[in-house]
């Protein structure tokens, strides 16, 4: 389910570039809560939170920052034998690179010392499903 920002249309390469957010549920039943967002062509946002049968990442700070949270008996609020959401781990990211130069520093590192760059063929395809699939649902209604 998605909906396409239209108050605000970013023109890049001289084509539009929607922003947008969405709720996806996978075929493995996570489901995770995407919001690509902008005001201007200076003012931007991204976030992602995925909920899975045994916690939580959220991804916040323009993908800078996250929080790894599972669930725990420990962190109980409403009643017996519920389990709440305990944070685990926050990462920050110490400088702040532009994405272009992370992923060619992935690259390199793969090259180096083997393995598979984080963006590659496929997460490159799976995120253009994703982001079509947000854009079909918005033209719905």
């Amino acid at each position: 389910m998605g909906e396409k920002q239209e108050d605000f249309i970013r023109i890049v390469h001289g084509e539009k570039d929607y922003g947008g957010i969405g709720t996806i549920k996978f075929s493995t039943g996570v489901i995770a809560f995407i919001k690509g967002t902008s005001l201007s062509p200076f003012k931007y946002m991204l976030e992602l939170d995925i909920f899975g049968e045994n916690g939580r990442i959220k991804l916040y700070d323009n993908g800078l920052s996250y929080n790894l949270y599972q669930y725990s008996k420990e962190i109980n609020t409403i009643g017996s034998n519920y389990e709440g959401l305990k944070l685990i781990k926050t990462k920050t990211k110490d400088t702040e690179n532009e994405r272009m130069i992370e992923a060619i520093l992935d690259i390199i590192n793969c090259m180096e010392n083997g393995g598979q760059p984080l963006a590659n063929a496929e997460t490159s395809i799976i995120s253009i499903k994703i982001i079509e699939g947000i854009k079909t649902s918005s033209n719905m209604y």
